[in-house]
């Protein structure tokens, strides 16, 4: 697409033009005519980068690299203010209303094909990593430095209902880590990380608060319907529930804070050689 035109010469309120748009939009269903008729599926609209080249034969040759793909926004012009980078966005397929049940709206999917399978006993293929990153802050050789920016999953709210309906179910958000294949020895499933940024102080991993400080709910270990702040519960049912607060060799011992009826702190920790807590106004972090 053109660029946008340029002012030269010019008053310095003049405004630069704005560069073409593009779009590729694909085509619109057939309209349905007649009580059973239905209105016709609109075009899927893709873009797919090129193959990478082939060997026929298998021989000895590697095949190609696939082309890569880019979608990146404009940038912000320059000048004694800087513009803004343009956004980015992906949005599912919108709904229309119905005189009956309202539609539902697409789906968005991100995914990364499995790794590529092999017929010898060769190592199968890695799969691609997915990441979301959020940009890092501006640097300024001598003023403060931008924030980074935030990345936020938020489920969706349910459809409200104005005629005394049932509200509609909000949608959760699951993160999964990975199963290993199967075969001879299977490696352990994988895990799941939360780690949070270093700085003069390093940030926490904040559950059932969010960034403004809303905080609702229960937190639940081990079992999906937790019934206080926190519940920790073995997911394997006729089996013992065990805490471990410390760890093995660590020679400072465990300190656990508790508070009285009237919220004043009450510490308590096991003395080297006993096998019943100490509890003292005294903190023992």
């Amino acid at each position: 697409m053109g660029n946008g035109g340029s002012v030269l010469n010019g008053s310095v309120r003049n405004t630069g033009g704005s560069g073409g748009s593009f779009a590729a939009t694909s085509g619109t269903g057939g309209t349905g005519i007649g009580t059973d008729s239905s209105g016709g599926t609109g075009g899927n609209a893709s873009f797919t980068a090129g193959a990478g080249g082939d060997d026929p034969t298998y021989a000895q040759l590697v095949g190609g690299t696939g082309g890569s793909a880019t979608f990146q926004s404009g940038r912000g012009g320059r000048g004694a203010t800087m513009g803004d980078g343009g956004a980015l966005n992906f949005i599912s397929g919108p709904t229309q209303n119905g005189t009956t049940d309202g539609a539902n709206s697409g789906a968005m999917n991100f995914t990364v094909p499995a790794g590529g399978l092999t017929t010898t006993s060769g190592a199968g293929g890695d799969s691609g990593a997915m990441t979301f990153l959020g940009g890092n802050g501006g640097v300024s050789a001598s003023g403060d430095g931008g924030a980074s920016g935030l990345i936020s999953f938020i489920g969706g709210n349910g459809g409200n209902s104005s005629a005394g309906g049932n509200g509609g179910a909000p949608g959760n958000i699951s993160i999964t880590a990975g199963n290993s294949g199967t075969g001879g020895t299977r490696p352990n499933g994988g895990s799941l990380y939360l780690l949070p940024g270093t700085g003069t102080a390093s940030g926490n991993v904040i559950l059932g608060c969010d960034s403004t400080s809303t905080c609702r709910g229960n937190v639940g270990i081990g079992t999906t319907t937790p019934l206080v702040s926190l519940q920790v519960a073995t997911s394997t049912s006729n089996a013992t529930t065990s805490v471990e607060i410390g760890k093995v060799g660590q020679n400072k011992g465990s300190c656990l804070v508790l508070y009285d009826d009237s919220g004043t702190a009450i510490y308590a920790h096991v003395a080297t050689g006993a096998t019943t807590f100490t509890l003292s106004a005294v903190s023992c972090k």
